[in-house]
Formats: structure tokens, C-alpha cells, sequence
């Protein structure tokens, strides 16, 4: 495998201070990659490799870092025997356009290429859009900035399909040998760690959603109280009664299929057509009020998701519809089924949320004199949390009992409904992925009675 450093002074690598570099499992330094890495984080090649830019812009560091990953992470795929087994050691001067574009490619769209797959043994497809066409992007960038400069004697980006298609069906064939024949138990998860984020309490999270603009701040409380994504909720928020085109998010997936022609959206969840279709207003403000509404949405990794939608819920969506919203489409003399709309009348954007989350935050912190972070992903991190911790003291309450005073056995069996519910609603497939979340709670607030044992004893003995 190869290893990406960070170096912290310039006499650790010559010319490369604050930018990481790249080191083969060798130990070997590749010195034209960490060429091409340095040139790209001062701005120096543009973002395809193909050119040299004049006036440089200096990228950041988050971006330097993740091109570096890419970068890695190939040059690993080239050390690997299986990948190519015509070729077992395929050093990274004989790379050729179609090893990056066909075969590395269709390794991790096939899953032979992934964490998952070496820890367990069990084909995982990669994100096309977030882990797989930038990781080919890069490289390929990368390999074209190195012909071009003469660090590699030959690229020829005309030959490439005959030739790969053979040899994927050598590279398969040797990587299926080490594929998993049993039912194994999965050992990796790309999922970032809650017990890593520190949650905001409730009292900032009211701070920050009151700085924000209607549009906004709708989304703010569409994440917290059902635990989408921040993708999934701007794409799956849409509006009976109106013309839809469907956007790439929902054309790019095999299954369902959505029509590739603007058509009515109707509200109907055994209709895959109709998927990401909100509720209509007269279900929640009629007389007889239902429980709840299902809302089916198409979630990462294609995946189709029902989730429950409470009255009041919907009632504030339909609010904001008919007042913010109305307005905000009249300005942009377009009909859009986007329930969420940009101050110009254009569909929301994730950036934008972004942006205005980072704005509510800072005056929210001013405010407050002290931090205040927040974003869509602790959002729904606050999501899981709060409702686990609701239902656990909820439960504890109705049996007469002190929910600070709770053993793990009460908290595992007033958690056990609780747990799949927000595992449907967070869409895991893993029951162990949401488990976290409940190990949260039993080694912080809810095992709070175990630290105050202690405490008492370190009193008594005069510690």
C-alpha cells in the first residue's frame, strides 16, 4: 500500500513543505506524482493535467489532501498482483490510460476494490459520483501531467478497449478467488464515528435555526427531525401537482426507472414514479387527522427509503409552500417542483445550505460568546441521538422509573424498538452502524449514574 505524509518542514522533503507527499510500500518516493501534487496545490497545473496555469491559485488543504488519497490509493491498485496478474508487479512509470479508465475503474464499480472487500471478502461497489469518478479523474490528470513533462516514456490515450477488456477478464477471474463463499459478517464501515462529533445541545441548535432565512431553515428542520441527508432532502422534497423533469440524481439509477419526460407528480407511495413526492396539505389539515404519512424517497446508494412524516411536520412544510416559497417562485417566472427555492426562484442548492449554515453559526457563536458548530451531518447525527435518548426516557417514565438512575440491561431493552426504527429512518443497512448511537448514550448521558458512583467513592475515600 501506499502511504500519503505530511510533512511539517521543508528539510522533511525539499520543496514540499505544508504539502503532503507520497510514499510506495517500498519505501520508494515517486518523485514526478509528488511533482504533480505540489504543482496542484500552489496552482501551478490545471485540474486535468493538461495545462499550466499562469496565475496560481493556491488549492486548500482538505483538497490537497484528498487528491494525495487518490493518488495512494491507485498506486496501491498498481501493487496489488491480482489487479493485473499478466503483469503481477506493474510499476507506476508503465501505467497505461486504459489501467486507470477500464480496469481500475471497473474494479471498484464491480467492488473488487474496496476496504470492505479485503476486510471480509464480500463485493462492494464504490459511489460512481463521490469516490469513483474523482478518483479516476485525478489519476489520469496525474499520468497526462507526467507524459507531457517526459517523466514517463509512453501514454497513448487512442489504445484502450480491446485491450482492457481482456485483461479485466484475467484481473476478475484472480480477484473471485479471493472473494467471500461464505455468509460473512461485514468488518468495515466508511461511516463516520458519533462518538467522534460532539453533539450540540438542543438550546444552540434553536440559536442556529433562528438565524436562518425561511428556505433554510425549513431544511434545518426537515434533517433534525427525520435524519435525512442533505442530498436526499433536497432532491426528495417535491411538490404534488406540479410538472417534473427528473434531475441526474434520479435518471443516473437502473432501478426504478423514471421517465426521462417531464410528467405530474401525484402523491401515491406504491408509485416508484412518484418517488420524493411530499404529502399533499389536505392529508394533515383535514379533520381527520391521520398519525403520519409515508414519504418514500430514493436514498444513497439508489436505495428506496420510507419514511414516516408526523402532522405537524407536513403543516409547517405547507406553510412555508404557500408564503416564502410562493414568493420565491414568482421571481424566477418558472415552475419548479422543488419544495426548497433559492432567493432567485431556482431550486435549492446543497452549497447554498452549506453557506448559510456556516453564516447562522458564526452569529449564533457571536452571539453566545463561544463556538457554535453545526452542520447537515451532525444534524442528523442529533437526529439519531435524540430521538433514541426520547424514546429510552420516555419508556423509563411510563414504568415509574428515574431515567438517571437506569441500568444497561434497562437501557438495551427500552432501546430495542427505538433502534429500528431510526435505523429504517437513517437508512442502514447494518444494524450495527446505528447500534453506535445507543453506545453513545450508554457511556455518556445515560450512564451518567456510573460516574456519580465513582464520584461518591473518590468522596468517601477523600481522593
Amino acid at each position: 500500500m501506499a502511504h500519503v505524509r505530511y510533512p511539517k518542514y521543508s528539510k522533511v522533503v525539499p520543496g514540499l513543505a505544508g504539502c503532503p507527499y507520497i510514499l510506495t510500500d517500498a519505501g520508494e518516493y515517486p518523485e514526478p506524482i509528488n511533482f504533480f501534487l505540489q504543482d496542484r496545490w500552489e496552482g501551478l497545473v490545471s485540474f486535468d493535467g493538461r495545462d499550466d496555469l499562469d496565475d496560481a491559485w493556491r488549492i486548500g488543504k482538505h483538497a490537497v489532501a484528498k487528491l494525495a488519497d487518490h493518488l495512494a490509493n491507485f498506486i496501491s491498485w498498481t501493487e496489488f498482483p491480482q489487479a493485473h496478474p499478466w503483469v503481477p508487479k506493474l510499476h507506476w512509470k508503465d501505467v497505461q490510460p486504459h489501467h486507470i479508465r477500464y480496469l481500475y475503474k471497473e474494479h471498484m464499480v464491480a467492488g473488487y476494490w474496496s476496504q470492505e472487500f479485503f476486510a471480509s471478502g464480500i463485493v462492494t461497489s464504490l459511489s460512481p459520483a463521490s469516490t469513483i469518478k474523482p478518483r479516476v479523474r485525478d489519476n489520469m490528470a496525474c499520468w497526462r501531467f507526467m507524459a507531457r513533462n517526459k517523466f514517463i516514456a509512453h501514454w497513448d490515450e487512442t489504445e484502450v478497449e480491446g485491450r482492457a477488456s481482456a485483461e479485466l477478464r484475467k484481473s476478475v477471474a484472480a480477484l473471485d478467488q479471493l472473494k467471500s463463499t461464505e455468509q460473512t459478517v461485514r468488518k468495515y464501515t466508511t461511516r463516520q464515528n458519533p462518538r467522534t462529533i460532539v453533539l450540540p445541545p438542543i438550546d444552540d441548535l434553536r440559536a442556529v435555526c433562528g438565524e436562518l432565512s425561511a428556505t433554510p431553515q425549513c431544511l434545518f428542520r426537515l434533517i433534525l427531525s427525520r435524519g435525512y441527508r442533505l442530498q436526499e432532502a433536497i432532491e426528495n422534497t417535491l411538490l404534488p401537482g406540479e410538472l417534473c423533469q427528473r434531475t441526474e440524481y434520479f435518471l443516473k439509477v437502473s432501478k426504478p426507472h423514471f421517465p426521462s419526460r417531464p410528467y405530474i407528480l401525484q402523491y401515491d407511495p406504491s408509485d416508484d414514479s412518484m418517488i420524493g413526492v411530499l404529502p399533499p396539505p389536505d392529508s394533515v389539515f383535514g379533520a381527520n387527522e391521520p398519525m403520519g404519512k409515508p414519504h418514500v424517497i430514493l436514498g444513497k446508494g439508489s436505495k428506496i427509503r420510507r419514511i414516516e412524516l408526523l402532522p405537524s411536520l407536513i403543516r409547517n412544510i405547507w406553510r412555508y409552500a404557500a408564503t416564502e416559497r410562493l414568493e420565491r417562485a414568482r421571481k424566477s417566472g418558472r415552475s419548479y417542483p422543488n419544495l426548497l427555492l433559492d432567493r432567485l426562484g431556482r431550486p435549492y442548492s446543497v452549497t447554498a445550505f452549506s453557506r448559510a449554515l456556516l453564516v447562522a453559526c458564526r452569529r449564533a457563536s457571536r452571539k453566545a460568546g463561544r463556538k457554535i458548530k453545526v452542520t447537515a451531518h451532525i444534524l442528523r447525527h442529533a437526529f439519531a441521538c435524540f430521538f433514541l435518548e426520547a424514546c429510552i426516557i420516555g419508556k423509563a417514565k411510563d414504568e415509574g422509573l428515574d431515567p438517571h438512575l437506569l441500568t444497561l440491561s434497562q437501557i438495551n431493552e427500552f432501546a430495542e424498538g427505538p433502534i429500528l426504527i431510526i435505523k429504517e429512518d437513517l437508512g442502514h443497512v447494518f444494524i450495527e452502524t446505528t447500534m453506535r448511537y445507543l453506545h453513545l448514550l450508554k457511556t455518556g448521558k445515560l450512564g451518567f449514574q456510573y460516574h456519580r458512583l465513582w464520584n461518591e467513592f473518590l468522596d468517601k475515600e477523600g481522593v
